[in-house]
């Protein structure tokens, strides 16, 4: 006797059968794009770069982008020690108290903010005061502001998820409370706090509104206005006489390598166990120093 499949079966088949074709819809629309985007862009880009290898102007990509880099790594220098104290306090030291559930409401209310919002916040709150010389420093202070609220909440996380008995027996061990949390509860916290720095540098190296907002205060200011990857694409493309530049596309395509490179390491981070304190499969060896 054949077997006949029910409808819910049949229906339920359907269902996986058109979300399996939406996602490999998705996928090639996606490869399309990537690969266009290599094939318009690597040209240029690579002509670029060796002809922009010692040159400081702002068609230079090369050090648009080394520069891009360097505001990218200072604000998360100062983003992560201090959402690494924050993270630690609430998760450790700070009492149960609604006090506290306020703050970590606050902190992620914060963390999914769009970056407009930061952006009027360096144009307001920070420009005023540093004036127009230092557009550097504004920008990478309000990268710093934009990852604080998504680094406190990750190492919150992170802390919470580790279990009460390696603190119980770290304690019974002799520890300090502060040396329980940095030998015992930060190796696994580390590897998410890096991995979401990572991922938090390849967001706010890929948007331009941050930056837009802050060249707007001085519009008129003469001398060398602040420049990021993003910011010249966008001033390019609007700019330009021409609809689509060969140069356009390679900017993109470095852009998107950037974003690209930057999320690969922290997928590697999260696979490989590495944390920035010392894997916990190396300290079960013995290895406490």
């Amino acid at each position: 006797m054949k077997n006949r499949r029910s409808p819910r079966s049949c229906g339920e088949w359907t269902f996986c059968s058109a979300i399996v074709l939406v996602s490999w819809l998705a996928a090639g629309i996606l490869l399309v794009n990537v690969g266009y985007l290599i094939l318009r862009g690597l040209g240029p880009l690579t002509r670029n770069f060796r002809s922009g290898i010692g040159a400081e102007s702002d068609s230079a990509l090369l050090s648009l982008w080394i520069h891009t880099l360097s505001l990218l790594f200072g604000g998360a220098l100062l983003a992560v020690p201090l959402a690494i104290g924050t993270g630690i306090y609430l998760s450790e030291y700070a009492r149960e108290s609604r006090v506290k559930q306020w703050v970590l409401t606050a902190v992620g209310g914060l963390a999914e903010m769009p970056p407009i919002i930061y952006g009027l916040f360096g144009w307001g709150a920070l420009a005023p005061y540093f004036g127009g010389e230092r557009q550097t420093l504004i920008f990478v202070l309000t990268s710093a502001v934009w990852l604080l609220p998504q680094l406190v909440s990750v190492t919150y996380s992170a802390l919470q998820e580790v279990p009460v008995s390696f603190r119980r027996d770290s304690l019974a061990l002799g520890g300090t409370y502060w040396q329980t949390t940095w030998s015992v509860l930060m190796p696994f916290a580390g590897r998410s706090l890096a991995a979401e720095a990572l991922e938090g540098m390849a967001r706010v190296g890929g948007e331009t509104a941050p930056v837009i907002m802050i060249a707007a205060a001085w519009q008129g200011l003469q001398g060398k206005p602040l420049v990021t990857l993003p910011y010249h694409l966008y001033r390019s493309v609007v700019e330009s006489l021409e609809l689509i530049g060969s140069h356009h596309f390679g900017t993109a395509l470095l852009l998107v390598l950037t974003s690209i490179c930057f999320q690969a390491a922290a997928l590697r981070l999260r696979k490989t166990g590495v944390s920035v304190t010392g894997s916990v499969r190396e300290r079960e060896r013995g290895r406490w120093w």
